[in-house]
């Protein structure tokens, strides 16, 4: 987990112990990559794995299947104004009866619909531009095997400058890590651009996007 402190919201509750943070309290734990929110002292021991990143991350009988992809749900603090992808009535507003998202398309469903829905995943409206986890192999360094072949897939190899736009670029860095596969995301104050360029190298095609001031975009190119 990549733990940050986050602003509590109405009706937020620990994922780990299931009790609701007080109101009191102006900030919580959450993992800026699956958005899981949790008390410090249930930070801690959580045992719930985080967003799936390579194939060793996943369970084995899931990442033998390289041809398709499945729903990774993660329980309840979904947006508000959710609507179950089955029965299109309201979720998450309560702990009593969970609700469910999907770290990689964005599905919510209720507890009672999430078999209803299918066990594939298509990743959503990014799909294209994921690079999914069964293609990536995790030994000494981390390897991409293969792309999946849909027609139209392009992964997206981002280059975040974090210390650009008043530090607003921490937030960008969170939210792509969120969307894509957190592999995806580079931080160019940590280690610049070579990482994550040596690591989409032996891909046919991928795109690139950098978000920063002109000094970050010409960091990259000279890079390439």
């Amino acid at each position: 987990k990549q733990w940050y402190q986050r602003r509590v919201r109405g009706g937020a509750f620990c994922n780990v112990c299931r009790e609701l943070h007080s109101p009191l309290k102006r900030s919580v734990l959450a993992c800026e990559v699956c958005q899981m929110v949790a008390h410090k002292k249930c930070a801690a021991k959580t045992a719930v794995s985080c967003k799936w990143t390579h194939k060793e991350s996943m369970p084995s009988n899931i990442a033998a299947d390289i041809n398709s992809m499945v729903h990774q749900w993660m329980e309840g603090n979904l947006i508000s104004g959710s609507r179950c992808a089955h029965c299109d009535k309201l979720c998450g507003a309560s702990r009593t009866s969970p609700s469910w998202r999907c770290l990689w398309c964005h599905l919510t469903v209720h507890e009672g619909c999430r078999s209803l829905v299918g066990g594939y995943c298509d990743m959503g409206p990014q799909g294209n531009s994921i690079l999914s986890p069964q293609h990536v192999t995790m030994g000494d360094t981390l390897t991409i095997t293969r792309v999946r072949n849909t027609l139209g897939c392009c992964p997206l190899l981002v280059f975040i400058n974090s210390k650009s736009g008043d530090a607003q670029g921490v937030k960008f860095l969170r939210k792509f890590k969120e969307l894509l596969n957190p592999i995806q995301v580079f931080d160019l104050m940590n280690g610049g651009p070579m990482p994550g360029l040596m690591l989409f190298q032996e891909l046919e095609q991928f795109r690139v996007m950098v978000c920063g001031g002109d000094g970050s975009v010409g960091w990259v190119l000279s890079a390439i």
